[in-house]
């Protein structure tokens, strides 16, 4: 057996290898899609992204300081140690309080502030679509020094809420940010 052989042997072996790795990713990625495909009940994506006209824009990470609120009662979050916030951490916040609102119910807020749907209420995909699209308009309208884009707003098949991926400006990805049902465990700090 001459060196020709060894070497064709290894290049076999290398080769299949290599055409089982491939395999496996291809196998994994379906599966993986299928899994996030499965995980909404309704999803809006706009073939354009909702942009804002606003076009001074602030960052993210300038987004004032306020109190840490936890969202089963509205008080003052205990289960952190931060009794302020501010940045991301504060829009998240108040992004999932506005969306907790109820447009025009409450006299002490603006008529701006709130939401005229409880997407949660969405009974198939035409209606949901329909009402996120308001929404989404709703939000760039409110937090409009800070928001440059609205991607997508999707609703969980299991019913723990809504999902907003979002442009901000001063971070480099879109933001997936999740809005729990009221009075679920929610801490501020979670990804």
């Amino acid at each position: 057996m001459g060196i020709e052989f060894y070497m064709g042997l290894i290049g076999g072996v290398i080769s299949t290898l290599i055409a089982t790795f491939i395999i496996y990713v291809i196998k994994n990625s379906k599966e993986s899609l299928r899994e996030k495909k499965n995980k909404y009940q309704f999803s809006w994506t706009p073939k354009v992204p909702v942009e804002n006209s606003n076009k001074d824009i602030k960052n993210i990470n300038s987004y004032p300081k306020d109190y840490n609120l936890g969202f089963d009662d509205w008080g003052i979050n205990t289960q952190d140690n931060e009794k302020f916030i501010e940045g991301f951490n504060c829009f998240k916040v108040k992004l999932i309080k506005f969306m907790f609102t109820e447009k025009w119910k409450y006299k002490i807020y603006s008529e701006s502030y709130g939401v005229s749907f409880n997407l949660m209420d969405a009974k198939n995909q035409e209606e949901f679509e329909q009402m996120a699209l308001t929404v989404s308009n709703e939000i760039i309208e409110f937090f409009k020094d800070y928001i440059i884009r609205i991607y997508s707003i999707k609703k969980f098949k299991d019913g723990t809420g809504i999902e907003i991926a979002i442009g901000l400006k001063g971070i480099n990805e879109i933001v997936t940010i999740n809005i729990p049902l009221k009075n679920s465990s929610y801490l501020i700090h979670d990804k």
